[in-house]
């Protein structure tokens, strides 16, 4: 029977899973993806530190489906260990914010008053956690709740009545130990009204706890927004030098003064005409000798007209 329950456990911590695929800011790791699947085989087991070794193999895990089943180990296991073991691996999940802070608040808050074991086993995780003011506001309530009864010298009901006064008063010295270990408090041990010393301790440190917490958030905020301006710059950067550079707009140039040069004149050089052949003169053909007598006789009438 009680095999039966933790193997329906299994299928729990499997639907546990599903319903947070939507709400995942990341996708789950292939290392985390086996961790968890080590821890279901592994948390069959009905034994005590079966069950631990189980849980541990989720330790550094912080996916919110490993988150989830975190909580769930702590809502129905029946062992205080295996509790502690889970709670101790949310305390260290990282945080940037109150928000796991919060939540291990809550899971403390709504374990059984009675159930001063369980309790016991959550305290002293709590100094893990780096925002302080959810889970010592929790604590101090819880703490301040509790009693330190005086001894009775006498019953009228027969017995020993201490037996259980001692058995409670070892409870809170306990937790006073835990208590002070996590706050730094130092509240001393001393009589009934020591609970009431953790809600006056609360009331005097609460305001300085609650200034370190912003101080702590708005460091991890301009971390985180640091962080995003260099990741878009980087961007921006790698898309730049993808990109052509822009074209440079056109550089008006001062309009150019020719010089004037005197220039010397030019003197155009003739080519010579190639010189022609000679031309062969032709000797004139001679007419022919007139008569001389023709010819004395017109030499003779020139002279007798003059």
């Amino acid at each position: 029977m009680r095999k039966n329950i933790f193997q329906a456990l299994v299928a729990v911590f499997a639907f546990a899973a599903l319903s947070f695929v939507h709400a995942a800011v990341a996708p789950l790791s292939p290392e985390e993806s086996k961790k968890q699947e080590d821890f279901k085989k592994a948390y069959g087991s009905t034994g005590k530190k079966d069950r631990i070794e189980a849980v541990q193999h989720l330790d550094g895990c912080a996916h919110p489906t490993t988150i989830q089943m975190l909580q769930t180990v702590i809502s129905v296991d029946t062992y205080p260990e295996v509790k502690g073991a889970a709670f101790r691996i949310l305390t260290n999940v990282p945080a940037t914010d109150p928000g796991v802070s919060q939540m291990c608040a809550q899971i403390f808050d709504s374990l059984k008053p009675m159930d001063f074991e369980t309790h016991m086993e959550f305290v002293p995780q709590l100094r893990n956690l780096e925002f302080k003011y959810p889970v010592f506001e929790m604590l101090c309530d819880y703490g301040s709740k509790l009693r330190y009864p005086d001894l009775v010298t006498y019953s009228q009901y027969g017995g020993d009545p201490n037996v259980q006064i001692r058995k409670t008063r070892a409870e809170f010295d306990k937790f006073l130990k835990a208590f002070n270990l996590v706050t730094n408090a130092g509240l001393p041990l001393q009589d009934k009204n020591t609970p009431s010393t953790i809600r006056t301790w609360w009331n005097n440190n609460k305001d300085k706890i609650l200034a370190t917490d912003k101080e702590l958030l708005e460091k991890y905020r301009a971390e985180d927004a640091d962080r995003r301006n260099k990741a878009l710059a980087a961007k921006e950067a790698a898309i730049a030098s993808k990109e052509p550079a822009p074209e440079k707009p056109p550089v008006e140039k001062a309009p150019v003064v020719e010089k004037v040069v005197d220039k010397a004149p030019v003197v155009e050089k003739k080519t010579p005409a190639p010189e022609k052949a000679p031309v062969a003169e032709k000797t004139p053909e001679k007419a022919p000798a007139a008569d001389a007598s023709k010819t004395s006789a017109k030499k003779k009438v020139s002279k007798d007209d003059e």
